[in-house]
């Protein structure tokens, strides 16, 4: 039998052994903190966990179990158990709810609560997945409403407990599990919790666990999902007639129902932490809660307001003072008590914060400290909290300010507000001009108005020391500038500040039209030497080959780029000038050398029979931008391969070619060298041509080996493949054929005379003619 089966049946003989009062248990929470890896080598993790269960004292064990198992599973596939430990209670307090009867007695069988605590240093192996810290306990309290035979179900608390690999501790609520509300109105409680690490906490409602006389198997989760009675669920914890609504940020929670009686509810606390710049979530921390309900007479609610208005997300920086008010107010002018509760108000620990001068009381054991400030109708307080050097945190620290009235049924008002603190840091130009800066300015990021000390090296304060916001002069010549400021006093946080010197300069390398994008687009090639002392960006400007217009911008590149793609182009129809400007520090506009596109054009003359093959004439505008050694021609014909065809001096911008035999469809690119010793290329547009190619025969052979008509010439046989030639002799007998002539029959087998052929295309035309052979 596995362990955690052994537990179930251990726990289901104690049930059996108990009166039906043992039902007891309203709630509770398991929470953990790592330790440190000094554990013996199987088990080598340490963890202070700490299990807290709310006890109804009217039953037969009013103090709880003197002792409890909790089991820890690993988080990893099928979550075995990895380590049973036995858990003593280490301590015990009564929570006395009111019970005369103008405030409305408590439910049924409820005359006080005992929070009993169970705490115990564990070892525990690896697991880089983290563990489940769970804990099942018999019995819950008789009569729970929204909980079918809540006094047979057991209660089941875990712990999602995050890997060693990530050190944490687990969130902790500084109130009680155990909650009083009146019937038919709006209650506020407050189950915000406290997260030593800084993590983000998200808060949510979850189902509780719970199993119903039921072995449970830790070969899989162990969590039983309580069984709700009908009507009643997680979003409607009081059923249809009531609601229930948690804030995810704060965990401040509203609730209101119709009915008297007892019901739970489990509110689960998420942690997430940037781990490696991603946000990860270690694990879930799950307070079961029971709330009673009575029927209490009229009171309104505690109005709360701040001098920030409806801001509640404030921020300060370190070495800054950040200061509001807060005022409780009761509208029917009752003893009325303003209460902030926050990690910040630590007493005599590192923080500075105050309420009304008083810094807050941490109780023992906890980690959140309060001060309570009272009088009757009205009460007012300031709020001040001093950011010092290592307070910076991307989480916000929470302060809960509640307003409670003295009525017989109490009512709290409840907001938070909550405070980043920004790490110090200065804002302004990292870069100055070498010939000298003039005046540059600079400033505590979200603090221009605070009060700070100012030091340079490399440069000159000119105003501002000791504010938030200076100005700096820079002399023409120095190399590099450090700017430093620190918060005054012992408790200074100080930042550094590196100015550079802008050596920027901006270069156009070349402009070449793309033919993979049907000349649809231009590329550049552009570097900025120097660069490190600039950060701005570099603008590209084109305007038409030719023009004196302005130019336009077509886009802007990070001066580390070293290409652009201008898609906005058609250079098949104009070639165009490009430039590049680049500001630098001293506000001087850097302008490169202008490049202009070659633009290509290309005129088809004809084949007229006979020798003539016809012509295509290539011409091209001269490449601008850098010195052109040489000009390459080459050509695309019938969607065949590219072949150079040409190459011509960089003064020259036309060429001929005799081109009808290379291709029914014909297109010419041409491309500039340029004279470096590492050439820069830059490429032209296409421009097409088409050819009709037709076929010319000629009617006289003369084999005798001088190489003039010495074969059957057919003009362009080359680009008609597949055809049959059949050669007859003036009687009509075929003396010669064949496939895909390729003007290579002499006739030197045949006698002088007459002969007749018969020329076939692979679509069925044919031609017919006759030719001589002369010797």
């Amino acid at each position: 039998m596995n362990l955690f089966l052994r537990l179930s049946w251990l726990l289901l003989l104690l049930a059996a052994a108990l009166p039906a009062s043992a039902s007891h248990l309203m709630g509770g929470e398991i929470t953990y903190k790592y330790l440190d890896n000094a554990g013996p080598a199987a088990r080598p993790f340490r963890y202070e966990v700490v299990v807290t269960h709310y006890i109804n004292q009217n039953s037969s064990i009013p103090s709880g179990a003197t002792s409890i198992f909790v089991l820890f599973h690993s988080r990893s596939t099928n979550n075995p158990v990895v380590a049973e430990e036995r858990f003593a209670r280490t301590s015990i307090t009564t929570i006395n709810p009111a019970s005369s009867t103008s405030c409305g007695l408590p439910p049924t069988g409820v005359v006080g609560i005992t929070l009993a605590v169970y705490k115990m240093v564990v070892n525990l192996p690896v697991s880089p997945s983290g563990y489940y810290a769970v804990c099942n306990v018999t019995a819950r309290n008789a009569g729970i409403l929204n909980v079918q035979n809540s006094g047979s179900v057991s209660m089941t608390l875990f712990s999602e407990m995050a890997p060693p690999q990530l050190p944490n501790t687990s969130p902790v609520f500084p109130d009680t599990a155990v909650v009083f509300i009146c019937r038919a109105d709006t209650s506020l409680v407050l189950n915000t919790a406290y997260d030593a690490d800084g993590d983000r906490l998200s808060y949510s409602f979850g189902t509780p666990y719970g199993a119903v006389g039921s072995a449970q198997d830790d070969s899989a989760m162990p969590f039983t999902p309580l069984r709700y009675t009908t009507g009643f669920g997680v979003s409607q914890p009081f059923g249809a007639g009531g609601s229930a609504q948690i804030d995810p940020a704060t965990g401040v929670t509203r609730y209101f129902t119709s009915l008297n009686g007892s019901f739970i509810v489990a509110v689960d606390v998420k942690e997430y932490r940037m781990v490696n710049g991603q946000e990860v979530l270690l694990g879930t921390t799950r307070r079961d809660v029971q709330l009673l309900t009575r029927t209490c007479q009229p009171n309104a609610t505690p109005q709360l307001a701040t001098s920030t208005g409806n801001v509640r997300n404030l921020t300060v920086v370190e070495g800054q003072t950040l200061e509001f008010d807060v005022t409780a107010s009761d509208p029917e002018g009752q003893a009325l008590t303003l209460r902030a509760s926050s990690s910040l108000l630590d007493g005599p620990g590192p923080f500075e914060a105050f309420l009304n001068n008083q810094p807050g009381s941490v109780p023992a054991g906890g980690a959140v400290g309060s001060v309570s400030l009272s009088g009757v109708g009205t009460v007012q307080g300031r709020f001040r909290f001093a950011a010092h050097c290592g307070n910076a945190r991307a989480i916000p620290y929470d302060v809960v300010l509640s307003g409670t009235d003295e009525d017989c049924n109490r009512k709290t008002g409840i907001t938070v507000v909550r405070i980043t603190v920004l790490p110090l840091t200065i804002v302004g130009t990292p870069f100055y001009c070498t010939s000298g800066s003039g005046s540059l300015t600079f400033s505590v990021s979200g603090a221009p108005n605070g009060r700070y000390q100012w030091t340079i090296t490399g440069g000159t304060i000119t105003a501002g020391q000791g504010t938030g916001s200076i100005t700096v002069q820079v002399p023409a010549g120095t190399t590099t500038v450090t700017l430093s400021v620190a918060e005054p006093g012992s408790q200074s946080c100080a930042a550094t500040f590196t100015i550079r010197p802008d050596n920027a300069a901006v270069q156009l390398n070349t402009a070449s039209v793309e033919a993979a994008a049907q000349d649809r687009s231009i590329t550049l090639a552009l570097q900025v030497p120097g660069n490190s002392g600039n950060g701005n960006r570099v603008q590209i400007l084109r305007r038409d080959a030719g023009s004196t217009g302005a130019y336009t911008t077509v886009g802007t590149v990070a001066n580390s780029a070293t290409a652009f793609t201008d898609t906005g182009v058609e250079a098949d129809r104009k070639a165009y000038q490009y430039q590049l400007n680049l500001t630098n520090a001293c506000g001087t506009v850097l302008s490169s050398q202008t490049h202009t596109t070659i633009l290509t054009t290309a005129t088809a003359t004809q084949s007229t029979g006979g020798r003539n093959v016809g012509q295509v004439q290539v011409s091209w505008s001269a490449y601008q931008g850098f010195a052109v050694k040489e000009y390459q021609i080459s050509r695309v014909a019938d969607n065949g391969a590219a072949e150079l065809v040409g190459t011509v001096a960089g003064s020259v911008l036309n060429l001929e070619l005799p081109s009808s035999t290379a291709g029914f469809n014909q297109c010419f690119r041409v491309q500039a060298v340029s004279t470096d010793a590492t050439a820069r290329t830059s490429a032209s547009n296409d421009a097409c041509v088409t050819f009709e190619n037709r076929l010319g025969f000629y009617n006289i052979i003369t084999p005798n080996g001088d190489g003039k008509n010495d074969v059957l010439v057919i003009d362009n046989v080359a680009l008609y493949p597949r055809n049959t030639l059949t050669i007859f002799s003036r009687w009509g007998r075929q003396v010669y054929q064949t496939r895909n002539y390729r003007n290579d029959y002499g006739g030197q087998e045949q006698a002088q005379g007459m002969y007749y052929y018969l020329f076939q295309l692979e679509d069925g035309t044919s031609y017919k003619g006759w030719f001589e052979v002369v010797r």
